[in-house]
């Protein structure tokens, strides 16, 4: 996964890169982006390798995530306005909405399937206008 912050107030997530850093450096860097104090949204797209997803899947690292996640809460809720996931196959798109609700229910900030990188940044810029 890589986290891009180039275009803030949009970051660009993308989790088909492989880890170049610790998943913590990602953590810090949401740590940076809150100190900002400005609401931002997150694009997202890729599909995680197997290693990857092996890793997020260790206990240690899901505890170490929810226990950042808990105690940021407030900070998630108030200044990630939401993320948009980009899903071109149908199929994944259908399958991924069913993960939507457990997704915001743990990171606090809704979580939208879109179709293309367009679609993202429409809503994207949309929902920054609007703050």
């Amino acid at each position: 996964m890589r986290m891009d912050i180039a275009d803030f107030p949009i970051v660009k997530m993308d989790y088909s890169a492989p880890y170049r850093v610790d998943f913590r450096e990602i953590l810090d860097g949401l740590d940076e982006l809150f100190a900002k104090q400005k609401p931002f949204v997150i694009i997202g797209e890729g599909e995680s390798s197997q290693e990857e997803a092996d890793q997020s899947k260790a206990k240690e690292v899901r505890v170490e995530i929810a226990d950042w996640a808990n105690q940021r809460k407030a900070l998630l809720n108030r200044w990630v306005l939401s993320s948009f996931m980009i899903i071109s196959d149908p199929k994944k798109l259908e399958d991924m909405q069913l993960y939507a609700p457990i997704f915001e229910k743990f990171w606090e900030y809704p979580f939208v399937m879109v179709a293309s990188k367009e679609e993202a940044y429409q809503k994207a810029s949309a929902l920054l206008a609007a703050e």
